[in-house]
C-alpha cells in the first residue's frame, strides 16, 4: 500500500525552515494585541492561540523534527481550551494557560538559539533569529507573570489592583530591557526573584549573541574565499 503523502497544510509548515521574519511579525503581533485589547478573561483565549500559532512556525523555522511539532501542537491546543474553560468558569484557573504558554515560547527560544547557533556566516535571518529571541524573553515573561498572578492570593504588582496583560506586558520589558522602574514593581519576594533572572538572563542573552555574531562576521573577500593580503 502506498504512503500517504503529506497535507498541503504539513508540507507548507516544512517550507518554513530559517524563516524567522515571519516569527518576529508574529510575535509583534501578539505584542500589539497584548497591548490594544480590552481586559478580560476572553482576551486570553485568541492571545493563547496566536502564541502557539507562533510556537509551530518557529519550531518548524528551526528544523524541529514533524514529531516533536505535533507534541507542540497538542499542548498549544490544550492551553487554548484551558483559557476557554477559565473564561467560561473565572476563578484562579486562568493563570494556567498563560504558564502553559511560557513554557512553550521557551522551547520556541532553544530552538532558535540552537539553530541560530549552526549559522556558519551571518544573513539576515541570523538577525532576524536574534531578534526574534529577544522579543520573545520578554513575552515569556509576560506569561510568567501574569500566570503566577492569577494563581496566587498576593498581589504580584505593586500598586495592587486589576493589572491586565498589558501591565505584565510593560513590567516584563522594562526588566528585560533594564530601563528603570516606574509606576509598577514587583511586591513579592517570588516576583523580586523573576525579576532579577529576567534582567540578568536578558543582558547574558545579548552578550552571548552579539559574541556570535561578531564571531561569524566575514569580510566579503573572505567569504569568496579570496583573503585580504
Amino acid at each position: 500500500m502506498a504512503r500517504r503523502r503529506p497535507g498541503a497544510l504539513v508540507a507548507a509548515i516544512d517550507t518554513l525552515t530559517d524563516r524567522y521574519g515571519l516569527v518576529l511579525v508574529l510575535l509583534v503581533v501578539t505584542y500589539v494585541l497584548a497591548s490594544a485589547l480590552p481586559s478580560g478573561d476572553w482576551t486570553t483565549v485568541p492571545l493563547t492561540a496566536i502564541q502557539g500559532v507562533t510556537v509551530v512556525v518557529t519550531l518548524a523555522a528551526s528544523g524541529t523534527p514533524p514529531r516533536r511539532r505535533r507534541i507542540a501542537i497538542a499542548a498549544a491546543t490544550l492551553a487554548v481550551i484551558l483559557s476557554a474553560g477559565a473564561a467560561l468558569a473565572g476563578g484562579r484557573a486562568g493563570g494556567i494557560p498563560g504558564l502553559i504558554a511560557a513554557v512553550l515560547l521557551c522551547w520556541a527560544l532553544v530552538a532558535i538559539v540552537r539553530r541560530v547557533a549552526l549559522h556558519r556566516q551571518v544573513t539576515i535571518q541570523t538577525l532576524l533569529g536574534a531578534m526574534s529571541c529577544y522579543v520573545m524573553f520578554g513575552l515569556i515573561y509576560t506569561f510568567i507573570y501574569s500566570g503566577l498572578a492569577r494563581l496566587q492570593t498576593a498581589p504580584f504588582l505593586s500598586p495592587a489592583g486589576s493589572h491586565t496583560l498589558s501591565d505584565y506586558m510593560f513590567f516584563s520589558f522594562t526588566t528585560l530591557t533594564t530601563t528603570g522602574y516606574g509606576d509598577l514593581v514587583p511586591a513579592t519576594g517570588l516576583g523580586r526573584a523573576l525579576a532579577m533572572l529576567e534582567a540578568l538572563s536578558g543582558q547574558l542573552f545579548l552578550v552571548t549573541v552579539v559574541a556570535r555574531l561578531v564571531a561569524l562576521w566575514m569580510p566579503r573577500s573572505q567569504q569568496r574565499g579570496n583573503p585580504e593580503p
